[in-house]
């Protein structure tokens, strides 16, 4: 064979080994686009490499040589382990920690001890750091509820079907101050929300201080109710009557605004509580603007510390009571007050009415209002109207999150300013949205990724994706992709959430915060 022939042959099989090579990355970048199976990935990537190497043998010689093949077999191997690892961190979200459960892990809370949560077993206070287990508290049933006071004492109530209930109140470290039974010969039914202490069934907690609990007990009529405080050993340590405020007593809302105010993140139990005046008509029965007399009672001893005269309480956001103060001078406005523990008037603000819906954080009040989502900030006034939002937008109180067609935004709870924006895996799905403690959740059905080693469990049914993020510039610090049935998710520190499955939870985020 001459020279021609022998370089017309080597220049053939170099033009073929070309062509596998160019069909071979096709295939394997095909799947890296629309999620192909990962056993064709594997082809594609693997005759990809085959080719190269066949290339590098045939067209090169000594040191060049070497380094190609060098070089193809290191992206050959790269190719593979890089998705793979990206396909296991994904599956298990790189979890910092992750903590079998007893059954679904129930209202997950940030604690001064760590984290909360509920489960078949009873009530669990666990370290954020790594998951362990610091204390339980155990009852006769399920938890039916707790709640939470600024100093750390926690609230717990057990609720049975054969009608045994017990509540008991817990220091920030877990040990029992007291225990209260009542059994179901006692008079009347307790409420899911009431608390039983000494044959009494009170409504659930106003507020909390120096380890004395402020339950409220109302009349038949809910014209007139007994403001009690319950000290660190179980009795009654102050009482004073007082009538209700909107849904105080009753169980649901009153008709006149503002309406039952619910908690964003379950906020601590304030330090103080707001005490109308004896045999004061409800705010469904007084006329629109009617003030009643008030007082800011001391949660710790009962004392009341400022008088006031108030059309209705909105919120109470630590020791700051916002009120409903009547007309604005605006049209189309209301006017509230903020009156701290003192009774010294704090701010005088005139947003957009509150229509509905008022929930309040720890520093913000949310509310459906005329044209959108109104925020007030409790510790100064300022409101700021996201226009159009209504029942979309999520309150918090670093960032409100906000589905606009097939994004989902980050705004500025004090302007409505976006601070950042990001599609949605699969716009057709309404995602599942929380923010809190410095971080914000997306959950909806897994979509589509370029990650071949992720297609079978994104086309599983019911599987999910949950993507944590930092809330206030977007930045994602934690992903999840699984088939298990996720039950909740709680934001639980900056950048950081907790993940409540069947029978386990998890915490992902960042280690260092």
């Amino acid at each position: 064979m001459t020279d021609g022939d022998r370089g017309a042959a080597r220049a053939s099989q170099l033009a073929g080994w070309c062509t596998v090579l160019a069909v071979g990355a096709v295939t394997a970048v095909a799947c890296l686009l629309r999620g192909g199976p990962v056993a064709v990935y594997l082809i594609g990537a693997g005759v990809t490499a085959a080719a190269g190497t066949a290339l590098a043998v045939l067209g090169l010689r000594g040191r060049p040589r070497a380094a190609s093949v060098g070089v193809v077999v290191l992206a050959a191997v790269a190719s593979v382990v890089v998705p793979w690892h990206l396909a296991q961190a994904a599956r298990t979200g790189d979890a910092l920690w992750s903590l079998d459960t007893a059954g679904p892990a129930q209202d997950v809370r940030v604690h001064s001890s760590g984290l909360l949560f509920a489960d078949q077993d009873g009530l669990h206070a666990v370290d954020r750091a790594d998951g362990r287990v610091l204390w339980s508290a155990t009852g006769p049933a399920p938890v039916g509820g707790f709640d939470v006071a600024a100093d750390g004492h926690v609230l717990v109530r057990f609720a049975g079907t054969d009608g045994l209930r017990e509540a008991v109140w817990l220091s920030p470290a877990g040990d029992e101050l007291w225990r209260h039974v009542a059994g179901p010969t006692d008079d009347g039914p307790a409420a899911g929300g009431q608390v039983v202490v000494e044959h009494e069934a009170y409504a659930r907690p106003v507020a909390a201080a120096d380890g004395v609990l402020v339950v409220v007990a109302c009349g038949p009529a809910a014209r007139s109710c007994s403001y009690v405080g319950i000290g660190p050993d179980g009795r009654q340590v102050w009482s004073r009557p007082g009538a209700p405020w909107s849904g105080v007593g009753s169980g649901a809302p009153s008709t006149n605004a503002p309406v039952h105010v619910a908690r964003v993140g379950h906020p601590a139990l304030p330090r103080v509580a707001v005490v109308a005046a004896p045999d004061s008509p409800s705010p469904a029965e007084r006329p629109a603007g009617t003030r009643v007399p008030a007082e800011i009672v001391d949660a710790a001893d009962g004392a009341s510390v400022a008088d006031l005269e108030i059309q209705d309480v909105v919120a109470v956001v630590g020791d700051l009571v916002v009120h409903d103060a009547g007309p604005a001078t605006t049209a189309g406005r209301c006017r509230l007050d903020a009156v701290d523990a003192e009774g010294v008037l704090t701010w005088t603000s005139e947003p957009p009415c509150l229509i509905e819906g008022v929930t309040a954080g720890d520093r913000y009040l949310h509310a459906d209002g005329p044209s959108g989502s109104v925020v007030v900030d409790a510790t100064t006034g300022r409101w700021a109207e996201i226009a159009g939002s209504g029942g979309d937008a999520v309150p918090g109180d670093d960032v409100v999150l906000r589905r606009a067609g097939a994004h989902v935004e980050g705004l500025d709870p004090a302007t409505g300013r976006q601070l950042w924006r990001r599609p949605l895996s699969d716009p057709a799905h309404v995602p599942t949205l929380t923010s809190g403690h410095g971080a914000a959740v997306l959950l909806s059905p897994a979509g589509r990724s370029s990650n071949p080693f992720l297609a079978a469990v994104e086309a599983a049914p019911g599987a999910a994706a949950v993507l944590v993020l930092e809330d206030r510039t977007g930045a994602v610090t934690a992903g999840l992709t699984t088939t298990e049935t996720i039950w909740s998710t709680t934001p639980t520190g900056p950048g950081q959430a907790a993940v409540a499955m069947l029978d386990r939870i998890v915490l992902l985020g960042d280690q260092d915060t």
